[in-house]
């Protein structure tokens, strides 16, 4: 739990330093959903990451680099369609072992705008993602340049082209993927 708290905080002293152009958004509930309640869900959070706006709880993101955090642990249980990335971005969660989202569709389609932007995911356990006849049970990424997974589980994730991650790109040059 230190080690999310220290990221926060390294990442706010960089941010309000002026040495990285990037918003914070803390997600503070394992719920799903887009409702206007108060708090900010993973699924509010990409939107407002997405669309550089406010969303619900969720802090605007904006045209740089956002980084998305958990201030909860617990078991995430998508209710609807996977999550939709379009804009560089890093979700980090508290663990592995302390955040498990869990698919229905599959988990993430990360489908960036520009294709030199990149996604990164930090310490979360994605499991049951089936999209069916679709790609990337867990992750799907389209047009990404470099998508890194640090600390990630990947657990019981199927589809029809690759349960893990599937990469599609319209550049030359294939994608970087770097798992740690």
């Amino acid at each position: 739990m230190f080690k999310y708290y220290a990221m926060i905080l390294i990442a706010s002293v960089l941010f309000n330093a002026g040495f990285i152009e990037a918003t914070v958004i803390v997600v503070n509930t394992t719920g799903d959903d887009l409702t206007v309640n108060g708090n900010c869900t993973l699924r509010e959070a990409i939107q407002a990451a997405n669309q550089n706006v406010q969303v619900d709880g969720c802090t605007a993101g904006n045209s740089s680099l956002d980084t998305i955090m958990f201030s909860v642990n617990g078991t995430l249980t998508m209710g609807s369609n996977r999550f939709i990335i379009t804009e560089q971005v890093t979700i980090g969660g508290p663990g592995a072992d302390n955040l498990t989202i869990v698919g229905t569709d599959g988990v993430f389609a990360v489908n960036m705008a520009v294709e030199t932007h990149d996604f990164e995911l930090i310490g979360v356990t994605l499991t049951g993602g089936d999209p069916g006849n679709s790609n990337g049970g867990a992750v799907a990424l389209f047009n990404v340049d470099v998508a890194t997974f640090t600390n990630v589980d990947f657990v019981e994730n199927t589809a029809a082209d690759g349960g893990v991650k599937r990469f599609i790109s319209t550049a030359q040059s294939r994608p970087s993927l770097v798992l740690t």
